[in-house]
């Protein structure tokens, strides 16, 4: 997209350098953007996005004082500012493998080396106008879908297009009301993914831990059941809000395990682990499920219950068909 943006465009550039700053703020305005918020810290930074729907950010990533990545997931989560959707470009000295990843992982849309030509960055920004990547939503992560190469685990995790009001205001001259209005119910579409994306990300994280055990990693085990152990209490207390009592019970009954689990002092049984993987597989299949298997997964529930209770050979007998062909460890 080679054409001017729009003087509507309500962008913020973050940057500690003054001849950087000012270069960014030449290149923007010669595009067409004409009162870039110009900020030197955090505390500037939040002010501005606070006070309207900020469509674009250009940030320095190693702003002094701040915790870069913290920041960009305070917005993708609605913490700071009222557009958790701005197109948002880190900028940084520093685009070693490791800090690429680490800024990648924050939810940024695009990585830049500083110092770079400006018409490269208008040209990354006039192709995140045109096209940008899906979203995906987890409790501890907002942000585009990085398919290729992918975030850890996010492989099944589902992703949605969330509003792009930098386009909107370009193309068809949105309101702030309007825009308003798609971020609102964008907001909403993402609280809605989070409650579908939770039973996934539980699911990928006992793939971790059963890949941990046919390693013989006792430290990746543990690792990966402390994570259980958190998305596990996340999910509880959303599905309680929700009234979905037969998935309380389900989240609970895991919760136990990983708990009687993560005491032993050596590797977990291979009992357990079988558990852990069924019960896995169930949650992952959860939010597809009907009504009709309610009775199933509080079945399952109690077999789990009566395990960590010590009975394992009264849950062995009585093990549901929800259970049945536990994944092989070897």
């Amino acid at each position: 997209m080679q054409h001017a943006f729009s003087g509507d465009v309500r962008a913020v550039v973050c940057e500690t350098n003054p001849a950087l700053r000012a270069g960014i703020q030449t290149a923007l305005f010669a595009k067409g953007i004409r009162e870039p918020t110009l900020c030197r810290d955090v505390d500037c930074l939040t002010d501005a996005m606070q006070r309207e729907i900020v469509d674009l950010l250009v940030c320095d990533a190693d702003l002094p004082g701040t915790d870069f990545c913290r920041m960009v997931q305070e917005i993708r989560h609605s913490a700071i500012g009222r557009n958790p959707f701005a197109l948002i470009v880190a900028t940084s000295s520093d685009t070693s493998a490791p800090n690429v990843r680490r800024l990648v992982g924050a939810g940024v849309d695009r990585v830049m080396r500083k110092p770079m030509p400006m018409n490269v960055l208008v040209g990354h920004i006039a192709a995140l106008v045109q096209t940008r990547r899906p979203f995906i939503a987890t409790e501890d992560y907002i942000g585009p879908s990085r398919r290729a190469p992918p975030r850890p685990n996010d492989g099944d995790i589902n992703a949605l297009d969330v509003p792009n009001t930098m386009r909107s205001r370009i193309l068809h001259g949105a309101s702030e009301s309007h825009l308003q209005r798609i971020v609102d119910e964008g907001v909403e579409r993402i609280e809605e993914l989070k409650v579908k994306n939770g039973p996934l990300v539980i699911a990928a994280a006992i793939r971790r831990a059963l890949l941990a055990c046919r390693e013989g990693n006792r430290q990746g085990v543990a690792n990966a059941l402390a994570r259980v152990t958190v998305l596990t209490g996340q999910q509880m207390h959303r599905h309680r809000n929700r009234g979905a009592t037969h998935l309380v019970d389900l989240l609970s009954s895991l919760s136990a395990l990983v708990e009687r689990m993560a005491d032993c002092q050596t590797m977990p049984s291979k009992v357990s682990f079988e558990l852990l993987a069924n019960l896995g597989e169930v949650i992952r299949r959860t939010n597809t499920a009907g009504n009709g298997t309610i009775g199933v997964v509080q079945e399952i529930a109690a077999t789990v219950d009566r395990f960590t209770r010590g009975d394992a050979d009264a849950a062995d007998k009585q093990r549901p068909s929800g259970l049945s062909g536990p994944k092989p460890l070897n």
